[in-house]
């Protein structure tokens, strides 16, 4: 089935970017490599090759090829599969001498702002207000290891995250940590980290989704983990804690 699932789809038909047929053919073509016993990385990983099947065919058409980076880029980073998205980011399959200038310039804007979130790439700025109004800024850090962290008060995968974090900052006095709230309870919030002695740095604007800071950094769940050295290169983007705990085992 999956070696002959695409052998009907026209991938140079523009007209089916029209209607739900091509995605809706995608997304079950790629829904076939999804094993229940694989982990988040085995899975991601089965991901990546159903869609190099689907960009060597979309490859032929520049409106078809932009059409599915565009949809694929979305839909994963929402998932937050970040290998799935550095992938795509790489553009496979691109042929930039079968494109338009016009069509290169919107892929590229496309795939800027993912290509500056993948591993190995300098982080994204993070500026901003304290929860105790300081201003802050990510170039403020020099510690061998930041931890950036999105969360938010109401999610309880955070609520469970965050005491482990605090655990890794006492026994990794060389880590620091960067909190962005994302919500618009501040008083709730505040009441929360003096509760629980969360004794780092906690930026909050009361912006929720709009902030400035989640744009950046392509954040649309929480929590959210990101893993810079000395020089705030991003060397991990763990989806659990035991992932952020390996890597700097390691």
């Amino acid at each position: 089935m999956i070696q002959h699932f695409l052998d009907s789809v026209n991938f140079n038909d523009t007209l089916l970017l029209n209607s739900n047929i091509l995605t809706k053919k995608m997304i079950d073509y790629v829904a076939l490599h999804q094993q229940q016993e694989n982990d988040i990385n085995e899975m991601q990983t089965a991901f990546i090759g159903a869609l190099d099947q689907i960009l060597l065919r979309a490859s032929k058409e520049e409106k078809t090829y932009l059409f599915v980076i565009e949809f694929f880029l979305e839909g994963f980073t929402e998932m937050g599969l970040s290998i799935v998205t550095d992938y795509l980011s790489d553009l496979p399959y691109f042929k930039s001498s079968c494109m338009n200038n016009e069509s290169m310039m919107k892929i590229e804007q496309l795939v800027e702002p993912y290509r500056k979130l993948k591993v190995g790439a300098i982080a994204p700025p993070i500026k901003g207000n304290q929860l105790n109004g300081t201003y802050f800024s990510l170039d403020q850090v020099q510690s061998a290891f930041t931890v950036i962290v999105f969360w938010s008060v109401h999610c309880p995968f955070c609520i469970e995250l965050l005491p482990k974090l605090k655990a890794m900052k006492l026994q990794h006095p060389g880590i620091e940590i960067v909190s962005i709230i994302i919500g618009k309870q501040a008083e709730e919030v505040k009441e929360f980290i003096k509760q629980e002695k969360l004794d780092w740095i906690h930026l909050y604007d009361g912006m929720n989704w709009e902030s400035p800071n989640a744009a950046n950094y392509k954040v649309y769940g929480t929590p959210t983990l990101f893993l810079l050295n000395k020089t705030h290169q991003i060397i991990a983007k763990p989806i659990t804690f035991q992932e952020l705990e390996n890597t700097l085992n390691n």
